[in-house]
């Protein structure tokens, strides 16, 4: 499951996954990134938060393959909060072969406050964005 959320003060949009990790999942996020930085002037940031994952169904050449490709929002920060040892070796490899293909490489933390403060994000106000 996919929610997004955007902090009008900071410009970033963030990505809540929950439940089960799909490509189903990971499909609609790069739609909807898609669609909402094509609406904007401005830059965005993204945080990806992987904290409420229960369960991962996409392997590691999914996630590989999924590297290899060109960014949704291109070269923009983009923070991973990965608490687990597996979502984080996976957001790992996924930043990795961006860097492999000459993109930016994603920062990976285990906390939404270490998200924020390295976005330097205080007070933060995320509201819903509609799907």
């Amino acid at each position: 499951m996919l929610k997004m959320s955007f902090e009008h003060r900071h410009k970033v949009l963030l990505a809540s996954f929950a439940e089960a990790l799909t490509l189903e999942d990971l499909a609609r996020y790069d739609e909807e990134v898609r669609s909402f930085v094509a609406s904007r002037t401005d830059v965005v940031r993204g945080i990806l938060d992987f904290s409420a994952i229960g369960e991962i169904l996409v392997t590691s050449d999914q996630v590989a393959g999924r590297g290899q490709r060109p960014q949704v929002n291109a070269g923009r920060q983009r923070v991973y909060v990965a608490p687990t040892p597996e979502m984080y070796g996976l957001c790992r490899m996924f930043a990795a072969y961006q860097g492999f293909q000459g993109f930016p490489e994603a920062s990976i933390v285990r906390t939404m406050p270490e998200a924020c403060a390295l976005l330097a994000i205080d007070e933060p106000a995320f509201e819903s964005v509609p799907s």
